[in-house]
Order: structure tokens, then sequence, then C-alpha cells
């Protein structure tokens, strides 16, 4: 009785099998696959085979948001893919709708400010545009506003003691 080569398994069987995807790629053979089997694709390509939203995109996609979504800050952010911002193809909302009412870009000192405190509310009566250390001195205003004085220099020494521990 003749004893199984291995070696010689594999090599009868490379380049013969195809991924079932799609994609044409040959499924690298593997000792074991003598055993279990040679798979249908590639690892990692099933999905591609078995996906129901496969070729399903923008209004196909029942998912589709018809470019916008909420954001985990809570700020509205539109697919703009005439311009990328910051390598994204989302642009925040209220930064556009800023950019449309003044007609040019804004720059990386200006920030928009929600008068409401609602981030989804990009009425352009409910922005303000500001550089960036008026905005921050703002909401620091709001903030003492808020919290008395008390509280808002118990916060500072927490935001404070974060920044100490990150350093560190």
């Amino acid at each position: 009785m003749t004893r199984f080569n291995g070696q010689h398994w594999i090599q009868s069987h490379h380049q013969k099998h195809v991924c079932q995807c799609g994609c044409g790629e040959y499924i690298p053979i593997k000792i074991h696959h003598h055993a279990r089997g040679i798979p249908m694709c590639i690892t990692g390509h099933y999905s591609r085979l078995h996906n129901a939203m496969r070729g399903r995109n923008g209004d196909q996609n029942p998912n589709y948001k018809h470019g916008r979504y909420t954001d985990q800050d809570g700020y509205v952010r539109i697919l703009n893919p005439a311009r990328t911002c910051n390598s994204d193809k989302y642009c925040m909302e209220h930064r556009l709708v800023m950019e449309q009412h003044i007609g040019r870009k804004l720059r990386d000192d200006e920030d928009v400010h929600h008068i409401n405190g609602n981030k989804a509310d990009n009425r352009i009566d409910n922005l303000l545009l500001l550089a960036k250390n008026e905005h921050t001195a703002l909401h620091q205003q709001i903030a003492k506003e808020e919290l008395g004085t008390d509280g808002y220099s118990a916060m500072k020494r927490r935001v404070n003691l974060g920044r100490r521990k990150v350093k560190a």
C-alpha cells in the first residue's frame, strides 16, 4: 500500500479551483483540504456570495438615508462627493449651510455655533459664525452660567486632572 503524499496532492490541485464569489482568484490549497474538502470561496469572500445587500447601492438599499446621518456627537453629516472634508466624503451640514450663506469656504480658524444648542438644527437663523477662540470663550461663559462659579471651577479641575493623567 502506498503512503499518502500531501505535497503531491497540493500540487495536483494548485490553481484548479476558482473562488465562487466571482473575484476570479484561485483558492489556496492547504493540506487539511484533503480531509475536509476544498472550500467554495477564499476566506472572507463567502459573504460576497450570500449577501442579500450585494449590489444594492444608494436608493436600492433599504438602509439608505439619502446621504444624511447623525454622528455620535449629534451633528448631521451630509454626503458631499463634490469635495472632501478632512479626507471624509461626509461633511458637517452646519458648516456647509454657513459656507453657502456667506459664499465662501470656511477658514480653519472659524467655527459655527448653534445658538439654541441643538446640533441637528441647521437653519441659518440658528447658526453663528465665530472665530475659534470666540467660540471657546462663548461655551465657557455658557458653562459658567449653567453650573455657577463653584460648579464651573470643579469641572475645570476634573478636566485638568484628566489632561495630567493623559500626559503622564
